[in-house]
This record gives structure tokens, sequence and C-alpha cells, in this order.
């Protein structure tokens, strides 16, 4: 019997209708951890404390009462950085041409009936007494010092919605305008962050230009060195807002014009996070945790019931489209076939590797 190894890895997923990459992680930080916090409650409970090669040297000695702490808000700030230094052209690129972005979105609602282009422009023409092509906001908004930022202005349904948000007022539509006031700083600051992220890597790396030519001396000082660096992003002002109001936010009604235009906000939000959101990191730097529970109890049970509520995730996907009795064929189903025909044998073997997600 010839040896095969399996990877299973990036769109293994899609046979399932399980969102993948941004999306995936939006759907796990949103979950309820409570469940997963009693899985692994209960998983720790069921250790035998009297056991000295597992309890004794695996785990610290007072386990089951120290306290059991799960990702919270303080790493939203990590993921919104490594964000915007992986994915930062992508988030310029996607922005600076929003309305295509907007576009895709209203196709996909009218596809599903939820809502259309027509509708919205009916929707902007009703609030504001303007169609969207007089949206014009290129000549009127201009940012002093990032250039690029401004093409966001010659985006007309962006620019539409902008015009809605100054129509609403706090006192008739006090929730509404402020979501929508959220979503739309949320957006400018998330470009911003993009643009600034690049400003302060070349400000960081070019502070000073030097002549040494004539001048052997000063081409090999070092006083110069340490210049460098003193510039940096206040990350928790260009995007962590964004990303905090879709850990939380309400899906809005769609039964007035106004409600219509923030539902749409809601999901330009979304699809922009989705897309572009970059947690890599977030999962390389715990992943080494689950291997040292002993020294770094706090961060191994952070890593574990985040695992949890992924197994939980994928598990209510699962049985989703198992009660719709769809039929999915993809390459698990070869391989569930093949273990039941005894084709092939499974064998596991455990060894620590370096993770990437």
């Amino acid at each position: 019997m010839k040896t095969i190894g399996f990877l299973f890895g990036a769109g293994a997923e899609f046979a399932f209708n399980m969102p993948s990459g941004g999306q995936f992680a939006l759907d796990i930080f949103r979950c309820d951890v409570t469940d997963a916090k009693k899985d692994f409650q209960q998983m720790r409970n069921s250790i035998n404390s009297k056991d000295q090669n597992y309890a004794g040297g695996w785990l610290p000695s007072d386990y089951k009462n120290k306290r059991i702490g799960v990702f919270g808000k303080s790493v939203c700030e990590g993921i919104i950085q490594d964000t915007l230094h992986q994915r930062q052209q992508v988030i310029i690129k996607k922005l600076t041409n929003l309305d295509l972005v907007i576009d895709g979105i209203l196709s996909k609602c009218e596809k599903d009936s939820l809502y259309s282009k027509k509708q919205f422009e009916a929707d902007i023409q009703a609030i504001t007494g303007v169609n969207t092509s007089n949206h014009y906001l290129g000549q009127r908004i201009k940012f002093n010092h990032l250039e690029k930022a401004n093409n966001i202005f010659e985006n007309k349904y962006f620019n539409s919605i902008i015009g809605v948000y100054n129509h609403l007022t706090y006192t008739n539509d006090l929730q509404l305008k402020s979501d929508l006031k959220q979503i739309l700083i949320s957006i400018i600051q998330l470009l911003v962050g993009a643009l600034g992220e690049k400003l302060t890597n070349d400000l960081n790396e070019n502070i000073l230009t030097i002549d040494d030519k004539d001048d052997p001396d000063l081409a090999d000082s070092d006083l110069f060195d340490e210049i460098g660096g003193i510039f940096y992003l206040d990350y928790k002002s260009v995007g962590l807002s964004g990303l905090t109001y879709l850990f939380s936010y309400i899906e809005s009604y769609r039964d007035t014009p106004q409600q219509r235009v923030l539902y749409l906000a809601q999901l330009i939000l979304e699809e922009i996070y989705s897309s572009i959101l970059d947690y890599k990191s977030l999962i390389d730097n715990y992943w080494h945790y689950l291997y040292c529970p002993k020294a770094e109890w706090a961060k191994f049970c952070k890593i574990s019931i985040f695992l949890i509520s992924v197994k939980r995730y994928i598990e209510s996907y699962y049985n989703k489209e198992k009660s719709r009795n769809r039929n999915i064929d993809c390459y698990y189903s070869d391989i569930k076939a093949a273990i039941a025909n005894k084709k092939i044998l499974i064998d596991y073997q455990a060894q620590l590797m370096a993770y990437h997600a």
C-alpha cells in the first residue's frame, strides 16, 4: 500500500458554503464564546488530578482554580496593525474605487431580493432631493497631505451616502445617524490609515539625506543611525472603530429609505473588512502556547477556546447544510468513500510544526 499525505488547506470549506478568509475571521470573533468556554471547563474538570504524568507534568499545579481567559477587544488593535501592514495596497485600491464594491453589493442584493440599484437611487433622491450623479465631492473636499486619499470622493455612490448622513437629524434619526456616522468615519479612517502606514514607513526610513561623497568621516559616522523610527500610527484611530462596530452592530430594518441606506452602508463596511482582514499573525503568535500550558496558562486558554469556537462554528455550518439534505460532493467525500472501501488506511502522526493560517 502506498503512503500518501493529505493537506487540507485553503478552499476546503467552499463545498460546504462556508465563508473564507476575512469573513470567517469576522464571524469567529463575533461568536459568543460562552459555550466554548464551558466546553473548555468540562475538559479541564475531567482531568484526573492524580495523574502525575499529565496533570503534574503538563499543567500548572492549581490549574483547576486558575482563571480562564479569552481573546478580548485588545487583540483587535493587533489585527488592524497587521492588516494595514500586510494589505495596504489592497485597502487603498478597494477604497479609492469604492463604487465598484457598492455596485457589486447592490447586484448581489438584487439577486437575493433584498435591495437594488434602482431602489437605492430612488432612496437617495427621496432623502436628499438630488440624484446620485449630482453628489460630487471631489472638488469640495481635499486631504492636505494624502492626495491619493482624495480619490474616495470621486465615488458617486459613497458621496450619496454622505449626502444622506448630512440630511439626517439627531432629533428624529438619532441611532440611525450615529450608526451611519461611525460607518462613514471608519471607511475614511481605514483609507487614511493605509496611506498613513506608507507615509510613516517612508518618513522613518528616509528621514535624512546625507551627502558624504567628500567626507569619509561622515560616511562612517553612526550618529544618525538612531534618528529614524520615531513616527508611528495610532491604530485605535485608523480602523479599530469599524472592526468594533462589526462585532456588535444590529442589522438595519429596510422599511424606510433611511433604513435601507444604513443597511447598504453596513454591507459595505462588512464587505471591506471581510476582504482585507489579516489575522494570521494573531494565530501565529499564540499557536505555540498550546504546547506550554504550565508556563503560559492564560495564553493557552485563549488560543484553546478560540479553536473550540472555530470547531463549534464549523460544526454549526455542517449541521445546517446537512439539515438541507444537500449532497455535498468534494474531496472529503472521496476520502470518506475510499476509507469505507478500504482503499486507504488512515494513520495519525503528531509532531510539532510551524503553523501558517
